[in-house]
């Protein structure tokens, strides 16, 4: 339950919970862990505890530090506040249970099977694209042959194993198309001619029809570096968020069924709001957003603030443990 602050890394289970979405879809997923066997944990760290399993659709099995379960029987006067709280972020997230049914959205779809080592480079890609602020997708290898690649800017496949027939045709399809596709070094036989590429790169780049094949240079690449050199190559031109004044902040973008709402959902990994509230730009139009937060007492409009290359910026107040931004188009 403990997290990092200004680091890549945060203890979250976003990426587990993304996997598990991807694997048994419409499936509710509940996560079960303790917190440390030492000490006792303020009240901030279990509403982390809930909110981040609930901003991935999960819900959280609650397990309490044995001094609060201590205090708790004992009657000691702080505890029952602390329980009050986990109770009261348990009901906004019933409250607002709708947005669990929403999905990721972003440019980038993440495709692997996740299974053996796979999983491991699969799963640490997940736990740190959020850390740069780029918003994904996740599917299953076994799904992708019969899915729609539309919308798409990127997608990396993970899977050491190459893929079936069927669906290294799909890939390279999308990316002759026009879009870029991120691939391991066992790739075999890669496609296209070798494109002009910065060294420092992880990935050599090959000319596809409209669009480019990635290979990593790397059997065992850095995890952070190879998905920072996924984000460089996508570009920021492309960013659809930004997120800014919030260094110990994830957020998960997702869209509903009809793609007329989003939601973006806030963690602040750090406990403490900043000196300065989020700010997040915006670069598609939308009607209206407002912020919604345990921590506020009713939902509370944002304004938008138009960019003059496009866009807009949203201005979030500041946020402690969890926040999430209603936007509609």
């Amino acid at each position: 339950m403990d997290s990092a602050l200004n680091l890549p890394w945060v203890d979250s289970n976003g990426a587990v919970l993304h996997i598990a979405r991807a694997l048994a879809p419409g499936k509710v997923a509940w996560i079960g862990f303790d917190p440390p066997r030492e000490g006792k944990l303020a009240a901030e760290s279990y509403l982390l505890a809930v909110a981040d399993a609930a901003s991935y659709g999960a819900k959280w099995v609650i397990s309490l530090d044995d001094q609060l379960r201590a205090d708790l029987t004992a009657g000691q006067p702080a505890a029952p506040d602390t329980w009050k709280k986990i109770i009261a972020v348990l009901a906004f997230f019933e409250q607002h249970k709708l947005a669990g049914t929403y999905q990721p959205t972003g440019p980038l779809l993440v495709v692997s099977n996740f299974v053996g080592p796979d999983w491991d480079v699969g799963e640490e890609a997940l736990n740190l694209l959020p850390r740069i602020r780029q918003p994904f997708q996740v599917m299953a290898r076994s799904r992708a042959a019969g899915a729609s690649f539309a919308g798409l800017q990127a997608i990396f496949y993970v899977d050491r194993e190459p893929p079936e027939p069927g669906l290294r045709q799909k890939l390279i399809a999308f990316a002759n198309g026009g879009g870029i596709l991120f691939v391991p070094s066992k790739w075999p036989n890669p496609e296209g001619a070798p494109a002009p590429a910065e060294p420092y790169l992880l990935f050599s780049l090959r000319a596809l029809g409209k669009g480019r094949l990635a290979v990593c240079k790397h059997d065992q690449p850095d995890p952070y570096d190879m998905v920072a050199d996924i984000q460089n190559i996508m570009s920021h031109r492309n960013d659809l968020l930004r997120l800014y004044n919030a260094p110990s902040m994830n957020f998960l973008y997702e869209t509903s069924a009809q793609g007329r709402k989003e939601v973006i959902h806030m963690l602040n990994y750090s406990r403490r709001p900043a000196s300065d509230g989020p700010l997040f730009y915006v670069k598609e139009p939308h009607r209206s957003a407002r912020l919604v937060s345990p921590e506020i007492a009713s939902p509370a409009d944002l304004q938008w603030v138009p960019q003059e290359g496009g866009g807009a910026e949203l201005s979030v107040p500041r946020i402690s443990v969890y926040g999430a931004i209603e936007m509609e188009k």
